[in-house]
């Protein structure tokens, strides 16, 4: 067995400690530095000074004082949940999708424009602009922003470039993002729209178990976590459930394949196939439309297959995200039903809904990648 015998020098060790600390008051409510130095084991005067540091910093503030237990009373404090922000931008084939989001994750704002995906400078200048106004309404110090994260439906290569080496449903194929992404004045990160949707949807859900997300949208796609890391796989490709076959020969894939999952639990099934929105799909499935109920009584099989399938090889939770999530609530029953009945084995329950019901979860997703890697480096 081997062991690390580096020894840490001094200021190794004041940034590990000052990283601990934070990391304390941002998984714990108000919190006094008595609380800090039981719960970690560090000397007050360590204590102190780095929540002296962190406090010029910008990054904790007092929140009043605990009440007296015979003594002074303890001061209480936490983190400035205001102190830098991120942007994230989920990119489809007819949509762009913005959001804001504070240290803590939690959302400040969000906004939908309209406008279909191009290779072109007029593309690129609408998004910029959609970004610009969305800071701008957002309220928050520009100043204090610290990138903005992009998720796209493909799979994406090469950090500098961008390159979206496939993603079927925008048509593009060894297309670089370098047209966009030149374009806007804060560092810029491009990623997967299912592994972001995951990143997001285990925010602040932390698990030490295997738990496969598969995010359902025009595009289908997924991520697998592995205690609570992502597993990409050897070409960063893992977890692409949307192109595993469950009907050999069937129909078309967007990737030029057929029998593909995506092909039979796209949205566009129950949507563009039919002409209409994904929120008139369920109107008339409620309403009792004879055609719409079994259309999507098909899809509900097809869908359980594919769960079915990443459950048998992982042996782990599945959750569900993606717009679909929004629509579904009603037939969570019959989901598992139909998986019960495809399980050979007795097993517990394994199917859950994501907790971020709307197609955005993705680029929460996107911030979120700037806000964990400022907490990294504190």
């Amino acid at each position: 067995m081997a062991y690390n015998t580096k020894k840490l020098s001094n200021q190794e060790l004041r940034q590990i400690n000052k990283n601990v600390i934070f990391r304390y008051l941002y998984d714990n409510d108000c919190v006094s530095k008595q609380d800090i130095s039981t719960a970690l084991s560090l000397s007050m005067p360590t204590v102190n000074q780095n929540i002296k540091e962190l406090t010029e910093d910008g990054l904790v503030v007092a929140a009043g004082n605990f009440e007296s237990t015979g003594g002074r009373k303890a001061v209480a404090i936490t983190y400035n949940k205001s102190a830098v922000f991120s942007v994230g931008i989920a990119i489809t084939m007819n949509n762009i999708r913005i959001v804001v989001v504070d240290l803590s994750g939690e959302q400040l704002y969000y906004r939908k424009y309209k406008c279909g995906f191009e290779v072109s400078d007029s593309y690129a200048e609408k998004l910029t602009g959609y970004l610009n106004a969305s800071i701008e309404e957002s309220g928050v110090d520009s100043t204090k922003i610290l990138g903005v994260g992009i998720s796209v439906p493909g799979i994406i290569e090469n950090e500098k470039d961008f390159i979206i080496k496939i993603a079927p449903s925008l048509h593009a194929k060894n297309q670089p993002l370098t047209y966009i992404t030149e374009k806007i004045e804060y560092e810029v990160m491009v990623d997967n729209d299912a592994y972001l949707g995951g990143v997001a949807e285990l925010w602040n859900g932390k698990s030490e178990k295997t738990v496969a997300y598969i995010y359902v949208d025009k595009g289908v796609g997924g991520t697998i976590f592995i205690d609570n890391k992502p597993f990409k796989g050897e070409k960063n490709m893992s977890a692409e459930f949307g192109h595993m076959v469950i009907h050999p020969h069937g129909n078309r894939c967007n990737c030029g394949k057929t029998g593909c999952f995506e092909a039979y639990i796209s949205t566009d099934r129950l949507s563009e196939d039919l002409g209409i929105s994904l929120a008139e799909f369920f109107k008339r499935l409620d309403a009792g439309d004879g055609e719409v109920k079994e259309r999507f009584e098909k899809y509900l099989d097809d869908l359980c297959i594919g769960l079915s399938n990443i459950n048998t090889i992982l042996d782990a939770d599945v959750v569900l995200g993606g717009s679909i999530v929004e629509y579904i609530d009603d037939y969570i029953g019959e989901i598992d039903r139909k998986l019960s009945e495809m399980n050979p084995f007795e097993k517990d329950r394994y199917f859950h809904i994501a907790k971020i019901k709307r197609a955005k979860a993705s680029a929460i997703g996107a911030a979120l990648y700037f806000i964990e890697r400022f907490i990294e480096n504190i």
